[in-house]
């Protein structure tokens, strides 16, 4: 390399240690020779980076779509139980009317990486669909009550939709779409044509048939997450008995992907004896059901998405007849009522209505212009744009005994099979006496829930215990014109309300307030309100009286805000017990009794699967009943009818001297009176409670339905109203 110089310099050459020194007056050149020293490092340098970007490469080309694999898995596995929470929410919205959300993560995003790149965050996308026959039909039925017979006979139909997810997954391949159909979700693979059932079954289980049915448009496809709300367009499913046309077997067809042999492989249809499960076409399974006498089929429609249709009215049944009035009910394909449709008179017109619109209650009263003997046809416009019609008649004679004999004794006591109910079609208060005889109560419509059915004020006659709409309790007996007022200075908790005597009390009304929570309240005709107890808890119902723990003196049950039966002992201590009631139209929660005749009371409630339940105390060592957090003694009777989960009473029915549970019956809408005899841990005997010409009555749930209490002896009635 040259140098130049203008000046006299002096110049070493660096190799070797020797200098060489140049002069001249002139331009100097200097030459060095070639340095290579930096030349290792710069080379190295460069194959550590290469070696970097190489290893990099590597690292995005394989590792980074096994870690994205791995995360879209894991994605799966969390959709897949969202779906189950889906389809969860979608039976819960059909038993119970009332709207359950769920939530899915359709998609997925991938962790930040320095110096590497990831996709786009991968997409979901869920819809509905429909196969080209998506008919459920049940098939050689005939329902058993009159009523349902025109809408239930021969078969039974609608339409449906499935539910499926599907990903879009940069990695892993072959990932399942979800397919929520016929009651079941699975893992469906498109490529393979193959779905495999990850939940078990709810079509068929013993003698019940479930067909809950999808209607909407639902397409959304996003990375997030998207709320799916049920909406209960035809809910909550009725109960319908139903029995085969011919033979004892019921055919449910249902459109499926799953094959038949897997579907019975890999839910309980398989493991059961009386149900064959067959092929009846592409994307379609046939169900066999036998082995039953009757059966109970129970439908619903739940709408997702957008262009949900609130199914039609379907036929028209007749509620309640008699010479002065008929009240008739709309109702769709699924067995609900319907609001809002018009109920018009073919032909002659014995009313004084031509055409009436359903209430809320899907029900429509036509009063007759008079007494004489008439007849007449009412219809509505049916779904299929065909008018479906009833026949109705009256025919003089009385009301059906609605002011008939009040069932006393003689003695001075009251029979036990005096019960009280709001009846569905007029709302007025009622009781039913020991053959059947309806006496109506001067209420009206201002019940809001029945209590006991007591001789409260030492008279003759039974009164009827209730909370009214504005949370005053009253009372009144047939003979009144209006009901008595026992108190209105506090608002008293409208869940329930119980009569009797505890600790040497006169015969009183025990209650829970708005004003005061945690109290138990009492008080007696001419008496004043008193604190009879104080709970850990806040109180939302008092229940009953009686000896559950079997000391030889009474407990008084009640109910907490957080729907917990309380026990206040007859030493006054309290606790509270994990056992709980179904609530769904008020607390589904009964008297104390010894309902079976064993010797110990129970409390009788309605569990979340609508069976009758006993709850008792567990027994301690040396024969004692102790109701503590370890309760025992409960006895499901899963035998029985259904109930509905509301306030249901006691009375004996059948006039054996052991008091029967009555309840409304979680069948037909409105509900009718039901009564249940227990033998130790079974059903013994049960039967609609009907008035006296046979036909049965129909309550309005929410209200409650009375429990029987035993009236004192004149001489301890005497000395505890003096008590006060």
């Amino acid at each position: 390399m040259p140098l130049y110089c203008e000046s006299r310099i002096l110049l070493a050459t660096m190799r070797g240690g020797t200098f060489k020194i140049l002069q001249s007056t002139g331009p100097v050149i200097v030459r060095f020779r070639d340095d290579d020293r930096a030349q290792s490092i710069q080379i190295g340098a460069i194959l550590l980076f290469a070696i970097f970007v190489i290893a990099l490469s590597l690292y995005q080309a394989t590792v980074v779509p096994s870690q994205n694999a791995d995360i879209e898995y894991k994605h799966s596995q969390t959709v897949q139980n969202q779906m189950t929470d889906v389809r969860n929410a979608l039976f819960r919205t059909a038993a119970s009317g009332s709207t359950r959300p769920a939530s899915v993560k359709l998609g997925t995003g991938y962790p930040s990486r320095v110096f590497l790149m990831n996709p786009p965050p991968a997409t979901g996308t869920l819809r509905t669909g429909a196969y080209a026959n998506s008919t459920i039909r049940v098939s050689n039925i005939n329902a058993t009550n009159d009523e349902t017979a025109d809408f239930l006979n021969g078969s039974w139909s609608a339409s449906t939709k499935y539910l499926v997810y599907q990903p879009n997954y940069h990695e892993f391949d072959g990932a399942p779409a979800l397919l929520y159909e016929a009651s079941v979700l699975s893992n469906h693979y498109p490529d393979a044509n193959a779905t495999i059932p990850l939940t078990d079954q709810l079509l068929v289980r013993g003698n019940t048939i479930t067909l809950v049915t999808l209607n909407g448009t639902l397409s959304t496809t996003r990375a997030g997450s998207v709320s799916v709300s049920p909406n209960p367009l035809s809910a909550p499913y009725q109960r319908v008995q139903v029995a085969p046309e011919t033979g004892n077997s019921v055919t449910v067809t249902v459109p499926t992907r799953i094959p038949a042999d897997r579907l019975a492989s890999r839910t309980g249809l398989g493991q059961n004896p009386n149900v064959t499960v067959s092929q009846a076409g592409a994307n379609r399974v046939r169900i066999e059901v036998s082995g039953y006498s009757t059966y109970t089929l129970q439908t619903a429609r739940i709408g997702v998405g957008s262009n949900t249709v609130d199914p039609p009215a379907h036929y028209l049944t007749v509620i309640e007849s008699d010479d002065d009035s008929v009240t008739v009910e709309a109702r769709d394909r699924f067995n609900n009522a319907e609001s809002g449709v018009e109920v018009t008179v073919n032909g002659s017109n014995p009313f004084r209505e031509s055409a009436v619109v359903t209430g809320v209650n899907g029900q429509a009263t036509f009063h007759a212009t008079n007494r004489g003997n008439w007849t007449a046809v009412l219809e509505i416009l049916g779904g299929e744009e065909q008018k479906e019609r009833v026949a109705v008649s009256g025919s003089g004679g009385g009301d059906r005994g609605d002011r008939g004999d009040r069932g006393d004794r003689g003695d001075g006591s009251v029979d036990r099979a005096d019960i009280a109910f709001v009846d569905s079609t007029s709302g007025t208060l009622k009781t039913v006496g020991p053959s059947g005889t309806i006496t109506t109560y001067a209420a009206g419509g201002n019940v809001e829930t029945v209590g006991s059915t007591v001789n409260l004020d030492a008279d003759s006659a039974i009164e009827v215990t209730f909370v009214d709409t504005s949370g005053n309790i009253k009372y009144i007996d047939s003979s009144d014109g209006s009901p008595t007022t026992l108190l209105s200075s506090v608002s008293a908790k409208k869940d329930g309300i119980a009569a009797g005597t505890w600790q040497g009390s006169p015969m009183s009304v025990f209650f829970a307030n708005n004003n005061d929570e945690d109290g138990l309240y009492r008080k007696a005709p001419g008496g004043e309100r008193q604190l009879v107890a104080t709970f850990p808890q806040k109180l939302r119902a008092v229940v009953g009286i009686g000896d559950i723990d079997g000391d030889g003196s009474d407990e008084i049950v009640a109910v907490t805000n957080g729907q917990k039966i309380a026990i206040l002992d007859d030493d006054g201590s309290t606790y509270v017990s994990g056992q709980q009631p179904a609530s769904s139209n008020g607390l589904a929660i009964g008297g104390v009794a010894d309902y079976n005749g064993d010797g110990q009371e129970r409390i009788a409630i309605v569990d979340g699967s609508n069976n009758p339940v006993l709850v008792g105390c567990g027994e301690n060592p040396g024969g004692k009943y102790k109701c503590n957090s370890k309760w025992g003694g409960t006895t499901t009777l899963s035998s029985a009818g259904q109930a509905k989960k509301a306030p249901f009473g006691k009375g004996d029915i059948d006039g054996d001297g052991r008091p029967e549970l009555v309840y409304a019956e979680n069948i037909n809408s409105p509900a009718e009176l039901y009564a249940v005899s227990v033998s130790g841990d079974t059903v013994s005997d049960e039967t609609y409670v009907t008035r006296s010409d046979g036909t049965r009555i129909k309550v309005v749930v929410a209200k409650g339905i009375s429990e029987y209490v035993e009236p004192l002896t004149p001489s301890l009635l005497g000395s505890r109203l003096s008590a006060g």
